[in-house]
């Protein structure tokens, strides 16, 4: 069967009893014992809201300075480090010299806690107050960079990563800064879309500017991971139908189970519920793209149709057709929503190819309709958004 390039994964999940598989890989991986970095044991010593935060419990440059022999590297400055900046926040153990007004423009959270009078006794970096807030630094660091940065940064990346995405609509949510938050969220939205029209619409348009480039940035692993948690965490649902098909269309299962590194070393990995929910989701799309898409193939008395010119000979065609082509049915969910491709009917008369593309696109169209069910989700109409 003929597979377009551009949605084309070596990465397909080809391996039988997927859920068996799981629980022995999952048992394995449940017994190691997990690393704590330096960085993650300094985080578990901050405190875990904003308002503690401002009553003097961060720690100061010169604390930083009296340990720094004892901990080396115990504060990091971010590139975003404005001389003119009169507040530094700190994220784990990185801190941003930023300009109140900046946050305050973007975010009501911060502009009410700036109507606060500061704390006796604040820590202080650079001359500037600090604010530790519970967050990662990466996350404000994308987030920053998207306030002091826009047009420069949405102009240059020809796409966003799901892990900026994510950072942004999460610390938007958390701490009120809507515009930044929605502008995140519609480019989340437009690769993990709700109708089947900007499905299709989206890899004519990939194919038109940039084959296969476009949506194999998209849909990376860390970056499709740390949104469907996201979306998992904030109970965002709309989202997570297409999250969760290309993560089981382009990921194998090893990825699935061991989670997937970004450049810089960072784990991005999905819950253990989650992915059971992505391999029980795919054994039901698995048998659904063999009833109902290809049901004229498989199953359906279909072929031959009523208007057949060679009854014998579309028979013939269609039986080593299915001999053909099922066992790879059963492999890879990218059939599912594939488009009707005229190859794999090419040997039937003009009728029976007619009547085979409409009970396929019938067969599809039930496949979308029913997208979020596979995954035990509701459906669309009961899916939530923000």
């Amino acid at each position: 069967m003929h597979v377009p390039r551009y949605r084309q994964s070596s990465k397909d999940i080809q391996q039988p009893r997927f859920l068996e598989i799981y629980n022995i890989i999952f048992d394995i991986s449940s017994k190691l014992k997990p690393t704590i970095t330096r960085q993650q044991q300094l985080c578990m010593r901050m405190p875990h809201d904003l308002d503690s935060a401002l009553e003097g419990q961060s720690l100061t440059s010169q604390d930083c300075g009296n340990r720094h022999s004892a901990e080396e590297g115990c504060i990091t400055r971010s590139d975003i480090w404005f001389d003119d900046g009169n507040l530094v926040l700190q994220a784990e153990n990185t801190q941003f010299k930023v300009h109140k007004s900046i946050l305050a423009i973007h975010s009501h959270v911060f502009t009410d806690m700036f109507a606060l009078p500061q704390p006796d006794g604040s820590a202080t970096a650079d001359g500037c107050h600090v604010v530790q807030v519970p967050d990662r630094a990466t996350d404000w660091q994308n987030l920053l960079s998207l306030l002091y940065y826009n047009l420069e940064r949405f102009r240059v990346m020809t796409t966003i990563p799901g892990t900026f995405l994510a950072s942004v609509i999460r610390l938007g949510e958390k701490y009120g800064f809507m515009a930044a938050r929605d502008r995140c969220m519609k480019c989340a939205k437009e690769r993990f879309m709700t109708k089947l029209v900007d499905w299709d619409g989206l890899y004519s348009d990939s194919m038109a500017r940039n084959p296969w480039n476009v949506d194999e940035k998209w849909y990376d692993a860390p970056g499709v991971f740390a949104l469907i948690n996201l979306c998992e965490e904030l109970g965002i649902t709309a989202l997570l139908p297409v999250a969760y098909y290309v993560t089981i269309e382009l990921q194998s299962l090893e990825t699935i189970i061991m989670g997937s590194q970004l450049e810089d070393g960072t784990l991005v990995k999905l819950a253990p519920s989650s992915q059971l929910t992505l391999l029980r989701g795919r054994e039901t799309i698995l048998e659904a793209t063999h009833c109902h898409p290809f049901g004229w193939l498989t199953g359906r008395k279909v072929i031959p149709c009523s208007s057949c010119s060679n009854p014998a000979n579309c028979m013939e065609q269609r039986s080593a057709m299915l001999e053909k082509y099922s066992p790879e049915l059963r492999k890879s969910v990218f059939y599912a929503l594939e488009e009707w491709n005229s190859t794999i009917s090419c040997r039937l008369c003009a009728a029976c190819i007619a009547a085979a593309k409409e009970d396929f696109e019938k067969g599809r169209r039930v496949i979308w309709d029913n997208l979020p069910t596979y995954f035990g989700l509701p459906s669309w109409s009961e899916l939530k958004d923000f």
